[in-house]
Formats: structure tokens, sequence, C-alpha cells
């Protein structure tokens, strides 16, 4: 009998090839449902996933990227359990890097680090056609844009980068191609944010640039990106509960 329990189904859902055709069904529903042109930046970025999977099934040689790093983890409780702790440490980090280069006066909690990431990560729940609906937005806030996000730039875009500059998946002071390759990949996550969810604020900028460091480094420290998925999912359900049943204010003092 088939095992339908959430676990499963969420192992299933990140599990490749199986993931694909999953994601472009739910982004059928995204682009219906909510904002037509960020569904079509969604599927651009699932096209280029898929198309770097097929060329890691079809020259194998060339490219192992199915090998070398897992989308999903051998323990989905421990990589449910790390997501949550790298997401405190990077809250954390967040709001101390933040406060300290903060003008006198202005102070942000760990609330408005939280917030400021929803307004990034949250960017089409603007003004979506189901813009009330709370379990839509939780569903695609909190699922389909973290595990698409995380998958083409910090697991299948990682390995591909890798592949192409012959940079080995492995940290250490002897490898600092990997530290330059892991910042090039979060400059290129805070410009898609800047770009298509109209990021316009310094510590947005900042924050996302610290939370692509965060994912890319889960993904090459723990070889699966489940891990970082997770802390993206819980990041954005967070800042979506917030949203729905607290006023957060991002800045004191503004």
């Amino acid at each position: 009998m088939a095992d339908l329990s959430p676990i499963s189904i969420f192992r299933k859902l990140i599990l490749k090839p199986f993931y694909y055709p999953v994601m472009y069904f739910l982004i059928a529903f995204f682009n219906l449902s909510f904002d037509k042109n960020f569904a079509g930046v969604f599927t651009i970025f699932l096209t280029a996933s898929f198309s770097l999977y097929l060329i890691s099934k079809l020259f194998p040689r060339i490219f192992k990227m199915h090998i070398d790093i897992n989308t999903v983890s051998a323990n989905t409780g421990k990589a449910f359990v790390t997501g949550l702790l790298y997401l405190g440490i990077f809250l954390t980090v967040g709001w101390a890097t933040v406060s300290f280069f903060s003008p006198p006066g202005q102070t942000i909690t760990i609330a408005g680090v939280i917030d400021t990431i929803a307004d990034i990560n949250l960017g089409a729940a603007n003004s979506p056609i189901l813009q009330g609906n709370f379990f839509a937005n939780l569903f695609i806030g909190g699922a389909l844009i973290p595990i698409i996000e995380t998958e083409l730039f910090f697991i299948a875009g990682l390995q591909f980068l890798a592949q192409v500059f012959s940079v080995p998946l492995s940290l250490g002071f002897n490898n600092p191609i990997l530290f330059v390759l892991l910042i090039v990949l979060a400059g290129l996550f805070t410009f898609y944010h800047i770009e298509a969810k109209d990021v316009a604020d310094n510590v947005a900028w900042a924050l996302t640039f610290l939370f692509g460091l965060f994912q890319g480094f889960m993904v090459v420290k723990f070889r699966e990106g489940e891990s970082a998925i997770h802390m993206h999912m819980q990041n954005n359900i967070l800042g979506i509960l917030q949203r729905a049943f607290f006023q957060a204010k991002t800045v004191v003092g503004l």
C-alpha cells in the first residue's frame, strides 16, 4: 500500500524527476489564480532547472549533478529540525548585522527581520486574485516559491556552476573558489529579488544576500537540499503567519 503520509508526500514532491511535472502543474495553478507575470518567471526557473537535470542525465560523464548533491535527505525529520536551527541562526545574525549598521535611534527587531524577509520572498502575494485566501497564500508562499527558488539557485545552479568551473563541493579554507561561487549565487539570488519582487530597501538587500549565503552553505555542508528547502519554507510560513495574525513593524524608530 502506498505511503500517503505528509512526510512521504513531501519527499516525493521534491524528488526528481517526479518533482518537475508536479511543479509545472502547481505553477499552472499559480498562473491562473495569482500573478501571471510572476508565474511566468517561475516557469522559466523550473525549465532552467529541468534543462540542467536533463543534461546531467544525458551526459553523466560530464555533469554528475544528480550524484554530487541529493535533493532529498536521508531523514526528513532531521532535515526539518536542521532547517529550523539554521533559520534561528540566520534571524539572529541578520538582526545583529542590521542593528550594527543602523543609524542611531533606529533598531530592528527579530519580528522585523521576519517581516522584511516576508516582503522579499512573498512579493507575488501582494496583489493576487486570491489575496484574501490565507491557505492559498500559505501554499504558494510557504511551499511552492521556496522549493523552486532553493532548487534552482542552490541545488541545480550550484552544482552546474561547480561542474563548469571544476570547483569541488567541499567546505574548507583550501577551497576558496567555492566561497566565491556561493557569494556569486547569493548575489544572483538577491538581484533576482530586486528585479522580480521590487526589493528597493538596503536592509532587505542585505538580508536577502545573507539568506542566500545560508542557503548555499547548508546545501554544501549537508550534501542535500532538503534542509535548505525546509529553512526557506519555515521562513516564509513565519512571515505569512506574522502578517496574518500580528502587526509587525520592520524598523523601530522610522
